[in-house]
């Protein structure tokens, strides 16, 4: 008996607190920075994804919040929407009582650390136009076409909103040679505009040197170290357009039967193409 009175008891406390608070409001606390490059590119992220915003400064940092809404199906959907690339952010209710007193119950996603890096990652094709430098003997050089094509294959992954890593696979062939080149890079990027990103970064790997048969020479291995630079345009959520140039210093040096020889030194590249961000 005396149980049933405590349940009682404790739902018409329950009913009457109810009762007296409602909800104000709800907005989502979508990211936090003390640096203002960082809140271009978060602000940039979010106007792709069509998210209305509100940026408060508090203690030196910007409180980046979306807009507020009265009903919370809408806070939940924003906070589907920037998971991805925000996985920390929260759903933040104002609650109001009858007194006019707020008090404010916050809500985590429910996120996992693979979720944030997934969106970290990319994959980029490019093709474009290649001129590779160096020396040949007299007889070779109007038989070696250093002019040609290129192409690329690259992962990469973004180790924050800056700095990204890939490794690339780059080939520059023409119609008597070809190299493969294998590197990884190390890069830092900056937002310039709403929807462009330039960057740049160095790089290191391998370069193999093959012959066409006609040329009747081994192949050749050197190492690879060099810089790259690049714009990006994004044209559709995770997908951007690049244009890129690669210097790459290399160290082929090969014998032809005798008397010839062929020396490769620089690799002159300009690549147009596709990335995707996932």
């Amino acid at each position: 008996m005396r149980f049933f009175k405590i349940s009682i008891l404790f739902l018409f406390f329950s009913l009457n607190l109810l009762a007296t608070t409602n909800l104000s409001y709800q907005q989502v606390l979508i990211a936090k920075t003390s640096k203002i490059k960082t809140l271009y590119t978060i602000k940039k992220r979010l106007s792709l994804l069509k998210i209305g915003i509100i940026v408060k400064k508090s203690n030196n940092k910007y409180l980046v919040y979306s807009k507020k809404f009265r009903n919370p199906k809408y806070a939940k959907y924003v906070l589907q929407k920037v998971t991805k690339s925000f996985p920390h952010a929260i759903i933040i209710s104002h609650y109001k009582n009858k007194k006019g007193k707020k008090s404010i119950v916050v809500k985590t996603a429910k996120n996992s650390s693979k979720q944030q890096e997934k969106n970290n990652f990319f994959i980029d094709i490019g093709v474009g136009l290649t001129t590779i430098s160096g020396e040949t003997s007299d007889y070779l050089a109007s038989k070696i076409n250093n002019d040609d094509t290129t192409y690329s294959l690259e992962a990469g992954y973004f180790i924050d909103d800056n700095i990204f890593t890939t490794i690339t696979y780059l080939n520059s062939f023409t119609t008597d040679i070809s190299l493969d080149n294998l590197y990884l890079t190390l890069n830092y990027q900056y937002n310039i505009f709403k929807k462009t990103d330039i960057y740049l970064g160095g790089l290191f790997g391998v370069s193999l040197l093959r012959f066409e048969q006609s040329l009747e020479a081994d192949n050749s291995t050197s190492l690879a170290v060099g810089w790259q630079t690049g714009i990006k345009y994004n044209i559709y959520n995770s997908l951007d357009l690049f244009l890129a140039y690669e210097g790459i210093k290399i160290d082929h040096n090969v014998d032809i039967k005798t008397t010839e020889y062929i020396k490769l030194t620089y690799i002159h590249n300009l690549n147009f193409g596709l990335i995707y961000r996932f």
